[in-house]
């Protein structure tokens, strides 16, 4: 369930615009990326795009997200015209917004959408990527170059408000959702997740959080999984992860110092957790990946 105080903290950071059209060489396996990826189908025939366990078929007028710090399949077993857009959606203090739970992964492009991906291309006519393979070296390089992309202010104010049009229709409410929580509730909430993001480094503990929440363990722990759905300490042990993720592909800072960064002080506990939720250590994931 999303935070509705978080909503309105959403930051767009773009780094690849492009339209193009791929075939069956587009097939690629066990894609982790910091980074969020839509893509929007105007044409296609036996395209896919799995994760969380469903498979996406990329059928004409269809929206699927590829979230970040996931395990993501690729598979076109004819051919596919696609835009596809690169980027990240950050709410308060650096929590992504692809990476709570209860969101859509594909939606219908109904209506005006489709003419939203074709002035995205036109107002970004520079931003496409130069290579498609997500483990080339030169794939996050691309991306990572995008820092420096020049555009005029009102283009890009233009490009943020057209991905936030588009990726609202992705957070569209289920026919029964769940009811809200209480205001002080998602304070506590929010407060924890600042506090985590900040302190990430350092030893953090459920009597700890539900100390500044300034409410029993228990509850605190309970009230954490009924808005995020999931328990404080596997959303801690995934925030470190994904910090680490970022880290490595963007930084040369030593694994030893990421792991120490964001708060494995045990180095070889840091190289299995890492393993165990991306498929590979930390040194292959920076190989593949920066």
């Amino acid at each position: 369930m999303l935070i509705a105080d978080l909503i309105h903290t959403l930051r767009i950071k773009v780094y690849s615009i492009e339209h193009l059209t791929i075939g069956d060489w587009w097939s690629y396996k066990n894609v982790n990326s910091p980074f969020t990826r839509l893509y929007f189908t105007p044409r296609s025939s036996r395209t896919y795009i799995e994760h969380h366990g469903e498979r996406f078929l990329l059928e004409p007028g269809t929206m699927v997200i590829a979230p970040p710090y996931t395990p993501v399949n690729y598979i076109c077993e004819d051919f596919c015209e696609m835009y596809g857009v690169i980027f990240s959606a950050q709410l308060g203090s650096e929590v992504d917004l692809f990476t709570l739970n209860d969101l859509n992964w594909s939606q219908r492009a109904e209506g005006f959408i489709p003419s939203l991906f074709e002035r995205l291309v036109e107002i970004n006519p520079d931003r496409q990527m130069k290579i498609a393979d997500p483990f080339h070296k030169a794939y996050n390089a691309t991306i990572t170059a995008q820092h420096d992309y020049q555009q005029p202010f009102h283009e890009s104010m233009e490009t943020e408000a057209i991905i936030k049009l588009i990726i609202s229709r992705f957070l569209e409410s289920d026919a029964n959702p769940k009811p809200c929580q209480n205001q002080l509730n998602q304070e506590r909430v929010l407060q924890a997740i600042d506090y985590i993001e900040s302190h990430m480094s350092e030893n953090l503990t459920l009597d700890k959080l539900s100390s500044l929440a300034n409410v029993h363990p228990t509850y605190f722990s309970n009230v954490f999984v009924d808005i995020l759905n999931v328990r404080p300490s596997v959303y801690i042990q995934q925030k470190r992860i994904e910090k680490a993720q970022l880290l490595l592909v963007s930084t040369s800072k030593p694994v030893k110092q990421i792991a120490t960064e964001v708060g494995f002080k045990d180095p070889d506990y840091f190289f299995r957790a890492f393993k165990k939720v991306t498929g590979c250590t930390p040194r292959s994931y920076r190989i593949s990946y920066a």
